[in-house]
């Protein structure tokens, strides 16, 4: 009834083709990325040599604590220990405001991070000391960010049409 040729052509044509459709039909599930502190405060105080306002609003942040021995530079006129403070980590500052640990601040101005399923805070930072966390967990953590926006694009997108 069926000859080879036709066994081969639609192995080759028709099965990769509703394995296709199988595949786009699915929808992606992913574990978005908690948010551990809300409200985090802004550093408009800041300003770039050309006097232009910095702000974290509507951005993707990844905040570090250099402090001031990096080559005599002080800080601006916002405390630094205040804007860490607001962030509301079980880390601490050193003495001259240097944190090793870097942290994702997403668009809304909440501080992201790892949390247990039970809602317990695994870790509100990255430490920048070693190369392993940031490549293991805060570059996963920002194309998990990135992958929310993406979504909340799509579904925008689709609500408008």
């Amino acid at each position: 009834m069926f000859t080879k040729k036709f066994w081969i052509l639609f192995g080759l044509f028709i099965l990769p083709l509703v394995f296709y459709i199988l595949i786009l039909t699915g929808t992606n599930n992913f574990a978005k990325l908690p948010i551990v502190t809300k409200n985090v405060k802004d550093v408009t105080e800041f300003k770039t040599k050309d006097l232009t306002i910095i702000s974290l609003e509507g951005k993707v942040t990844i905040l570090c604590f250099l402090g001031d021995d990096l080559q005599q530079v002080k800080n601006n006129a916002l405390d630094i220990t205040e804007l860490f403070s607001n962030l509301k980590t079980s880390y601490q500052l050193t003495s001259n405001g240097y944190s090793p640990y870097a942290f994702i601040i997403d668009k809304d101005m909440y501080l992201r991070g790892r949390t247990e399923d039970d809602g317990t805070v695994i870790s509100y930072g990255y430490n920048t000391e070693t190369v392993a966390p940031i490549h293991n967990e805060m570059v996963d953590d920002v194309k998990v960010l990135i992958a929310e926006y993406r979504l909340a694009l799509k579904k925008n997108n689709k609500r408008k049409i």
